[in-house]
């Protein structure tokens, strides 16, 4: 019984992100809109308390028609931040976090995102701030 609820809540769950999906649409963002996107995500994030006090931030490597995170990696390299990404972990088990520097060769991962070529994994409990994208 209690494994039928939580199938029907996932189907739920499901179909109200499809549905939320299908109303808003995905919208592509001209060049000149991703790069002042960029721009103002990423002055609002690093003006941030939160950003201020962390010294390990994770967050995730944008694709093309995505608001940058470049921007972000390298202010948080300047500022003396370890940075950590999302990367692929062996086989089809999922993603874990590794650190990121200024000299890491990066390179497409499974869904096309850029991610460490050999990635140095972070520890439970080494990292202070993650920023994610909002999606639907």
């Amino acid at each position: 019984m209690r494994d039928r609820m939580a199938a029907l809540a996932l189907e739920r769950l499901a179909t109200s992100k499809r549905k939320l999906r299908e109303a808003v649409g995905r919208r592509t963002l001209a060049p000149v809109e991703i790069e002042q996107e960029s721009r103002r995500i990423g002055d609002t994030v690093l003006a941030l308390p939160e950003f201020r006090e962390a010294n390990h931030v994770g967050l995730y490597l944008s694709m093309p028609n995505e608001p940058a995170t470049d921007m972000l990696v390298l202010a948080c390299h300047d500022l003396g931040r370890t940075v950590y990404v999302p990367a692929s972990l062996s086989g089809d088990s999922g993603y874990a976090m590794a650190r990121v520097e200024r000299d890491t060769l990066l390179a497409p991962g499974r869904f096309g995102v850029r991610e460490p070529v050999n990635p140095a994994w972070a520890e439970p409990g080494d990292i202070d701030l993650m920023i994610l994208p909002g999606v639907a």
